[in-house]
């Protein structure tokens, strides 16, 4: 099996609500443009992965992946995943995280497709089904924090993650106004990651900065990066919690992951829906007991909305 193409079609994400999640990370209400990557082969079985988000349109990017990356990936063996994989790093590893990133994803999915298998079960199944947290949007003041926080456990959610508003001691207050308002068994999180690749989590690890690593399939470079790094953590004592993807096919990809690895516990659901969530039928959803669960279709397993893609369509990047 050879790839014979490699395109990026962008398309219109319409209806994306103003929300802020730190002070210098804000998104406007309106429209972005998100990617479709489409690595086709000869045996007539495409790999896709979606390319950019709602606070990072793909056109920034999107002609440099084409550029870079396309005539690396021309004739090659799509299952040659490690091989290609570094060849990628080489070229972008600074630089273009995103790009290696959706290339990996798009690689993995079409794995998937060709062993007629989802992709947590190439990796190596080990759950089923993970708790899911709800992970807020930044808020003014504490009261809206608490009263988010209290409205997902009331729905069986597992836990919440606070992204807080600055400086430091408004921050202690609504962690605090929270942790009263949910009670002392309820998980709270705050924490973020570097964005880099795999040799960035060393420092971490050996200056024992931090108890846990965390990733994603974007701000990392793909799944290759993220199961290396789970193993890694592993073989410290450490769990690796997965990050939010940026957009909805990235974080069917990360739900892989977290079906794949022992030493994580949740799954990161970034609210709200509408400036995360765009462009397929079935978006993933957390049941009435707090839980996510795994894929069973081939390869990433999600039903992509082609008529929404072709309709939005601004572009086809060759």
């Amino acid at each position: 099996m050879k790839i014979v193409d490699v395109t990026l079609t962008l398309f219109t994400w319409d209806g994306i609500p103003a929300v802020a999640y730190a002070p210098d990370i804000r998104i406007a209400a309106g429209d972005s443009a998100l990617g479709l990557l489409a690595i086709v082969t000869d045996e007539g079985i495409t790999g896709h992965a979606f390319f950019g988000g709602a606070n990072r349109g793909a056109q920034i990017e999107g002609r440099g992946l084409i550029d870079a990356f396309k005539p690396q990936l021309l004739g090659q063996d799509p299952l040659d995943r490690e091989r290609l994989y570094q060849s990628l790093r080489r070229r972008g590893r600074l630089s273009m995280v995103r790009a290696i990133g959706a290339v990996d994803v798009a690689l993995w999915d079409l794995a998937g497709k060709a062993a007629n298998l989802p992709i947590h079960q190439l990796l190596g199944t080990y759950r089923h089904s993970i708790p899911a947290y709800a992970s807020s949007q930044m808020f003014a003041g504490a009261d809206e924090y608490c009263r988010q926080a209290l409205h997902y456990k009331s729905l069986g959610w597992r836990a919440y993650r606070i992204h807080p508003p600055h400086p430091w001691q408004e921050d202690i207050k609504v962690c605090a106004a929270v942790r009263a308002a949910v009670g002392e068994e309820y998980p709270l999180m705050a924490t973020e990651l570097p964005f880099a690749g795999l040799d960035q989590y060393a420092p971490w690890i050996l200056g024992q900065a931090t108890d846990f690593l965390r990733g994603d399939v974007c701000f990392k470079g793909g799944i290759t990066t993220c199961i290396k790094t789970a193993h890694l953590a592993e073989a410290f004592g450490m769990n690796y919690e997965i990050h939010h993807g940026s957009n909805s096919l990235n974080n069917v990809a990360c739900l892989h992951l977290a079906m794949a690895i022992a030493n994580t516990e949740f799954y990161e659901v970034l609210l709200p829906d509408a400036a995360n969530k765009f462009g397929l039928i079935d978006d993933i959803e957390v049941d009435s007991d707090g839980l996510v669960h795994a894929p069973t279709a081939a390869g990433l397993g999600a039903r992509l909305d082609f008529e929404r893609i072709q309709r939005n369509t601004q572009a086809v990047l060759r």
